[in-house]
């Protein structure tokens, strides 16, 4: 025994022990509980955990262990009975914690951060950067996080689902402070009584990446509710979820910092910002994303902006409704968000505003959007503003809408419009830079090859997107288009010799030419279809060749004739600009 002690003495000083190895503790046929193989175990092992269903609390002591359910999510059970605990608890330092291929089912929760509240129903997370993977969480309930809250903590959670669990704020899972990072899982049927029927996030960091929230129900964010966090929501589809008060799909609320990108929100419902809320200073980008089918009871079918600062880019806004205003965006409360390439389309709003609506001090810079086919039983088919609201419009279409007035737009109390390169129903024609020649639109927003938006954009305001709502490099002819859309082409479509734009060519062609050339008459069209030759340049040599060609049977115009179309050669003047730079 002398002997023994002596040479662990040596050991210790020397540093030549072996350090005990990690090893696989098998459940059940070595140890029969999880909890008895992970009093024993220690950092680095793993417990493997054969079919069948095991009974909760699990604790992991502190231990960076991985536990593992050898047969999956469909075989392996965790259920916690209902009983006044969590299933499983993690509290261990670092990331060497981890759970994988569980079903964890039937927890309620243990007591954790300030002020006090039940946590996490079925995984409560205080420590650390576990892994939690590959479960199904079904019927667990808390105050917090139903199926799992992190508490200060930075776990990554992926490859989860989450189904029919229930919780004050955040159904599914809830995250208060640390950073999560939570990816390619399926957040279904999910409800909250208070915040964030799928997801719920507060003084946090946290990344969802290519997610489903679908079915989840709460007061306000029915698929998913931020505030005072900082997030990155990529690729995720919030569908068909319910919020009593805001956000249907996505609550994005005080004081956060949110960066939302190519998401499908479609078919949610709230009371206000059917498909997507903003609130409350919050500093968001959304873009890429398609807003579709989703309703509000009250304003904003598809967006609900209020006192926020947000910049909407590259948006699908689609086909959304609402009960008062706002049936593509209502924007509200002094703040100046920006709506560029963003295509808002079919949406319907009974009062005012079907596309858009700017309330109480709201000027709105809309840039590269085309407003197409919206509806209104009220004023505003395309926009509306009311109460100290001056909403910019740059390089826009506004076209198509229904109202019973203003097709185009319509504007209330102390409120106006300033229009900067649009094409619009109803345009004075004396205004230098609007015009209502048709931009041939088809079913979804797209300029036609003869489109009056093509190459009628300008590039003389500040900040212009450098692409389209497609990621198409603008502009692909001389000038910008105007609209969402970045079309291939030059210009208007003519036809060569048809001077006066009336689709024959004849001896008024020859006339117009004329009045053109000496006594500075305008033209109805484009002045290069007068330019009979093509050489660059309109000269009483193109009346001649005319008039050769119609009464004699001479030369046929240059391209593009007899059909009409744009031209393949570059004119000497800006002979087919509408509107000015």
């Amino acid at each position: 025994m002398k002997m023994m002690r002596t040479l662990l003495a040596l050991c210790v000083v020397t540093g030549c022990c072996s350090p005990l190895e990690a090893i696989d503790r098998l459940v059940p046929s070595v140890y029969p509980t999880i909890m008895e193989a992970m009093t024993v175990a220690i950092d680095g092992d793993r417990i493997l955990v054969s079919a069948g269903t095991y009974p909760g609390h699990i604790s992991f002591l502190g231990k960076q262990v991985e536990l593992i359910g050898l047969a999956g999510a469909m075989e392996t059970f965790l259920d916690g009975s209902g009983t006044y605990n969590c299933v499983i608890r993690i509290d261990a330092p670092g990331s060497g914690a981890r759970v994988s291929g569980f079903t964890v089912q039937d927890g309620f929760g243990t007591s954790c951060g300030l002020p006090l509240a039940l946590c996490g129903g079925g995984v409560l997370i205080t420590a650390g950067s576990p892994t939690v993977d590959s479960c199904v969480f079904v019927d667990n309930s808390s105050s917090r996080g139903g199926a799992l809250h992190s508490e200060q903590a930075f776990p990554i959670i992926d490859g989860c689902v989450f189904m029919g669990n229930f919780a004050s704020q955040g159904g599914a899972i809830s995250v208060r402070g640390g950073d999560a990072t939570i990816t390619n899982c399926v957040i279904v049927d999910n409800q909250a009584y208070g915040w964030g029927g799928g997801i719920a996030v507060d003084f946090a960091t946290v990344a969802v990446a290519n997610c489903i929230l679908e079915g989840n129900e709460s007061e306000s964010g029915g698929g998913m509710f931020i505030t005072e966090s900082t997030a990155t929501i990529i690729a995720c589809t919030f569908r068909d979820n319910v919020a009593v008060d805001e956000g249907g799909g996505a609550l994005l609320d005080e004081f956060s910092t949110v960066e939302m990108r190519d998401c499908e929100i479609a078919s949610n419902s709230a009371l206000r910002g059917g498909g997507l809320a903003v609130t409350h200073f919050c500093d968001a980008l959304v873009e890429g994303c398609n807003i579709i089918d989703n309703n509000a009871f009250e304003n904003g079918g598809g967006v609900y902006s209020f006192e926020c600062f947000a910049k909407y880019r590259r948006n699908r806004v689609i086909n959304n409704s609402c009960g008062l205003q706002g049936g593509g965006f209502f924007l509200q409360y002094f703040s100046d968000p920006l709506i560029e390439n963003c295509l808002i389309q079919y949406n319907f709003a009974p009062v005012s505003g079907a596309g858009v609506t700017c309330v109480e001090g709201v000027s709105a810079r809309v840039v590269h959007c085309t407003i197409d086919s919206n509806t209104t039983w009220g004023t505003g088919g395309g926009l509306h503003a009311d109460f100290l609201s001056y909403p910019i419009l740059i390089n826009s279409i506004i076209w198509r809408n229904n109202a019973t007035s203003g097709t185009a737009f319509s504007s209330g109390e102390l409120a106006s419009f300033t229009l900067d390169h649009v094409i619009m129903q109803g345009a004075d024609p004396d205004d230098p830079v609007v015009m209502q020649l048709d931009p041939e639109l088809n079913d979804d927003g797209y300029p036609g090859e003869c489109s009056a938006a093509i190459d009628e954009g300008t590039d003389l305001v500040e900040d212009l997107p450098m692409v389209d709502i497609d990621g198409v490099i603008r502009p692909q002819g001389l000038r910008r288009d105007i609209g969402a859309f970045e079309a291939a082409g030059t210009g208007h479509c003519f036809i060569r010799g048809d001077c006066n734009s009336d689709g024959e060519l004849e001896l008024s062609d020859a006339i117009a030419a004329l009045g053109y050339l000496f006594w500075g008459e305008s033209l109805q069209g484009c002045a290069d279809a007068c330019d009979f030759d093509d050489d660059g340049w309109v000269s009483i040599g193109d009346v001649i060749s005319g008039l050769l060609y119609f009464y004699q049977g001479g030369s046929q115009p240059a391209p593009p004739f007899p059909n009409p179309g744009h031209d393949v050669t570059e004119s000497q003047s800006d002979s087919c600009w509408i509107l000015g730079p």
